[in-house]
């Protein structure tokens, strides 16, 4: 593996969810397309999973979150109430074009501007 040269990053082997603890990551032919949510396919791996009330410290601002969780970014949001404040901004692809109104609606509530 190339070395980047960056040193303001941590790499952590974690699902980002709702709760501490493990889930089953299920395996998709192309890596883009692993889900933490089931489809019925058999192939899966146990991870740890974490929440980014659990991963950010005392103190800690964040300038932007990306969200790409293909369909867990409710999950992922559920795990996130006690850091909001502490988010200057998030990028979220959302899964489910039909909770468009919602993700519009969450990011008003918290003085985020939606577009």
């Amino acid at each position: 593996m190339k070395e980047l040269k960056i040193h303001n990053v941590t790499v952590m082997p974690k699902a980002i969810l709702n709760k501490d603890g493990v889930t089953r990551l299920f395996m998709a032919s192309h890596c883009g397309e692993h889900l933490l949510l089931s489809t019925g396919k058999n192939s899966y791996s146990v991870v740890e999973t974490t929440t980014f009330n659990s991963l950010l410290r005392e103190g800690e601002v964040v300038d932007l979150i990306k969200v790409d969780v293909e369909g867990a970014e409710w999950l992922v949001l559920e795990g996130s109430g006690e850091i909001i404040e502490k988010v200057n901004g998030w990028v979220i692809e959302l899964h489910d074009c039909t909770r468009q109104e919602q993700i519009e609606e969450w990011s008003k509530k918290r003085n985020y501007t939606y577009r």
